[in-house]
């Protein structure tokens, strides 16, 4: 009779930890889905700012960028133009900010600092933010 209920508690045991290790299992492929999940949200996110820099970039290369902002002053959000549209991307909302600009004037050679935020519509936990440095040297 003991051996029958060593036997039986010793089945036990073994299907509890297989059990547990079948849940921990599951447990990790979910999480997993999540992450990534996450980081492909991030990564849109980030694409569309990357897009919105490099315009920018464009835009003070070409010189047009201080007819846009004030350039003397610092913390000025960029407003959009007749031919630089950047604040509805797809379900993206951008806002985009000349942090400052070494020396502080109108003429277009100099370091500007910029910040770009992007965020999802439909989203609020995709979001990205880039802040970048660029030089605008005479040609």
């Amino acid at each position: 009779m003991f051996r029958k209920g060593l036997v039986l508690m010793t089945v036990v045991v073994v299907s509890l930890v297989a059990l547990a290790f079948t849940g921990a299992l599951l447990y990790l492929i979910t999480s997993e889905t999540g992450i990534s999940g996450a980081e492909k949200r991030y990564t849109n996110a980030l694409e569309v700012g990357k897009g919105v820099s490099s315009y920018i970039m464009q835009i003070a290369t070409k010189g047009d960028l201080c007819s846009m902002v004030d350039c003397t002053k610092t913390g000025e959000e960029i407003s959009e133009s007749g031919s630089f549209r950047f604040k509805n991307v797809g379900n993206y909302e951008v806002e985009a900010y000349l942090l400052r600009k070494v020396p502080a004037t109108t003429s277009p050679e100099g370091i500007y600092s910029f910040k770009v935020v992007v965020k999802n519509k439909n989203n609020e936990k995709e979001r990205s933010e880039i802040y970048f440095v660029y030089e605008v040297t005479s040609p």
